[in-house]
């Protein structure tokens, strides 16, 4: 690994959307829509707002903010338009580079070789040949002995069959024969590596795929997943987007194609093999800005993938940060899921409540959600549902999906073997989620375990052992 200090991003340039600022503002005054009209008419010039973003008169009315424009036209042209490739580091300077979409490829290819030492030679050509000497010496460092190892601690060895939990929602599915990653973030300088203080690999780690839940910024990451192939051939499952939006802004297929990765983009219900994993598309219902009611645009969707898993050794289902949306209820797919396949050994999922129609921590929602839904859930926050699965909705998950086990997951990262702490779910413990499921569940043949980024679950035969890391005094 050459770039153990480094994070990096690649992604299209699109206009920033002070959403956050504009939630505040619009929360403070209780989402009153003629209030927030003319604060929002006040806002526009003074953040330098395009007005083509917003239809004032609409918000007067009780509307949704956002136009057309800003739901999905600065969204399109994506692999016309600009891109961004950025890099920080401690050790060498760090830079921002403006790309051309042909040129996308390149930084591709450099990321792609930065993760295998024994490609330094054709490394340091690539960097020289597509770069120039000036920026490729910014990124090469001029001994390779200078840059820490292990400083954040090392992940345990891919060794034997199981599932491997990383960091925040990523975890590596591991038969006998093949190896799967979902949701890598390593290159990601966010909460999700604990400002990244990223654990480097204890061995070379072949990948034979990659899958991706969802594009939130604490799913997908371009440079991350390419820190994680060996090659372009490696398959990344992705979620099909049938149109970009300010909920699912990057065709996230068509940015694995500019890098030149093999990316492939099923629908929900197909079934993809990988090795001797037989891995289901499933849908992912939930995590939208509304729960149950309508008016959000058509379309506009965080469009995402819940994946289930079979190889001779076990069954395992991710549902992620899904939950409930107008489109559908998880448990109906589990339900579904287990009459077509029999039930699972292993569920995971995150354990948090995340608030419909305006959160903190998906600011750019409230954008797509009409004034008198957001100024009922101000009045009336006992009305206001999870767009999550939340503890109660996990306790009906684990018995539609009839599972030996449940494992919590993505819920951030703080270190090797410590217990993850989010900035979602508003810090609450992982310890007390499971508690509040299991008091839930009653007496159940679920057995619920607590485990830790670096903690392996071993699985023979649908038996699970944890294989726990030495934790930090």
């Amino acid at each position: 690994m050459l770039f153990p200090d480094a994070s990096f991003d690649l992604l299209p340039d699109w206009p920033s959307v002070p959403a956050e600022t504009l939630m505040s503002a619009f929360q403070a005054l209780g989402f009153e829509p003629r209030a927030c009209r003319d604060k929002l008419e006040q806002l526009i010039p003074a953040l330098q707002l395009d007005p083509a973003w917003f239809d004032l008169d609409a918000i007067a009315a009780g509307g949704r903010t956002a136009t057309d424009q800003l739901l999905f036209g600065i969204f399109d042209g994506q692999s016309e338009g600009k891109w961004r490739w950025q890099m920080h580091s401690t050790l060498r300077r760090s830079f921002t580079l403006p790309l051309k979409p042909e040129e996308v490829e390149v930084a591709g290819e450099i990321l792609r070789l930065g993760t295998h030492g024994e490609y330094v030679d054709e490394f340091r050509d690539e960097c020289e040949s597509a770069l120039g000497d000036t920026l490729a010496s910014w990124i090469w460092p001029s001994t390779l002995t200078e840059l820490p190892h292990g400083q954040h601690g090392l992940w345990p060895g891919i060794d034997g069959p199981g599932i491997y939990r990383r960091e925040h929602a990523s975890l590596v599915l591991r038969s006998r024969t093949t190896t799967l990653v979902t949701d890598p973030q390593g290159y990601n300088r966010a909460w999700t590596t604990n400002g990244g203080r990223f654990p480097q690999e204890s061995a070379p780690l072949p990948m034979d795929g990659v899958l991706l839940t969802h594009s939130h910024g604490d799913h997908w990451h371009l440079p991350s997943i390419l820190r994680m192939v060996s090659s372009n051939e490696v398959p990344v499952i992705v979620p099909h987007v049938p149109r970009p939006s300010i909920l699912c802004p990057e065709n996230m297929a068509e940015s694995l194609r500019l890098v030149g990765q093999r990316a492939v983009d099923p629908a929900w219900w197909q079934t993809v093999e990988i090795g001797d994993f037989v891995i289901d598309v499933l849908p992912f219902y939930g995590e939208q800005p509304l729960r149950r009611r309508s008016g959000v645009a058509a379309d506009a969707r965080n469009w995402g993938n819940c994946y289930r898993f079979t190889c001779p050794e076990f069954s395992a289902a991710i549902l992620v940060d899904s939950g409930v949306d107008p489109q559908g209820n998880m448990i109906d797919v589990l339900e579904r899921s287990v009459a077509e396949r029999g039930p699972l050994d292993v569920l995971l999922s995150c354990c948090f409540s995340f608030p419909e129609g305006y959160n903190p921590g998906l600011p750019i929602y409230f954008l797509t959600v009409p004034l008198e839904h957001l100024r009922h859930f101000y009045l009336h926050p006992e009305d206001r549902g999870s767009m999550t699965l939340g503890t109660a909705g996990l306790v009906n998950a684990c018995r539609a999906a009839r599972c030996r086990y449940f494992l919590p997951y993505a819920h951030g990262f703080q270190g090797l073997f410590r217990s993850p702490r989010s900035v979602e779910g508003g810090r609450q413990a992982e310890e007390e989620a499971l508690t509040a499921i299991k008091d839930g569940l009653g007496e159940t043949s679920t057995q619920l375990l607590s485990w830790h980024p670096g903690d392996v679950a071993r699985i023979e035969g649908g038996e699970l052992t944890l294989v726990r890391g030495a934790r930090p005094a």
